[in-house]
């Protein structure tokens, strides 16, 4: 996710990761679960009223809802209760949304929270309007609204250690180059001392584990 600013006050504009391609021109969506299906076929084309339903489009995006309405003839789906939208790692929980698939286009309505699955970052709003990624844009495009939009963020999580100089070692670290001083005054050690193991190979001691992510929120204005 990228940083939100706000605009005129009472939106929350974020630029969200996504991978860009060419098949989002033509995404498509089908219903590959339901409860039931009740299709009309009109003159402008078929309609169908469908309780339960699990979409899964060319694109990889995922949508379930407790009931929707496809309108064939235009790819607009219109989704009620407890509305699941799946868009590679980010997922978007709300109380209603309305999808153009064909235009990549989604609006979300009440209580709309959306999570980056990868770091854990939430924003959450009233209203959404997610324009996916595709040949016309690289990122997707998300603005929240209503309800004070409010985003929490994770920073990346880094080592606890102490800090290493520019040449890497560490302030109290010492490296000696060639052989080592002969302190043995050229004498063989006594036949009783045993011989030390060899060392393991590039033994290094372990690197301390990294420490937890810093959340950090952001408010519309």
């Amino acid at each position: 996710m990228r940083r939100p600013h706000s605009s005129l006050g009472v939106a929350l504009v974020l630029f969200l990761s996504a991978a860009a391609g060419l098949a989002a021109q033509n995404r498509t969506c089908d219903l590959i679960d339901s409860r039931l299906v009740n299709s009309v076929t009109r003159t402008d084309g078929r309609v169908s009223h469908v309780s339960r339903p699990r979409f899964l489009c060319t694109d990889g995006t995922r949508i379930e809802a407790d009931s929707s309405v496809t309108f064939e003839a235009n790819s607009f789906t219109q989704l009620f209760g407890n509305v699941l939208f799946r868009d590679g790692p980010q997922e978007l929980l709300a109380e209603r949304a309305q999808y153009f698939s064909r235009a990549g286009r989604l609006q979300a309505q009440g209580s709309v929270r959306l999570t980056d699955l990868d770091d854990g970052s939430i924003i959450t709003g009233e209203n959404l309007v997610m324009l996916q990624a595709g040949a016309e844009r690289p990122e997707d495009d998300v603005t929240m609204r209503g309800g004070r939009p409010h985003a929490r963020f994770f920073s990346k999580a880094v080592p606890v250690s102490d800090e290493l100089q520019a040449d890497g070692t560490r302030p109290d670290s010492v490296e000696l180059e060639g052989p080592l001083p002969d302190t043995t005054g050229g004498l063989p050690p006594p036949a009783d001392t045993p011989a030390a193991p060899d060392a393991p190979p590039d033994s290094l001691e372990p690197e301390p584990p990294p420490g937890p992510p810093m959340p950090f929120d952001v408010d519309a204005d």
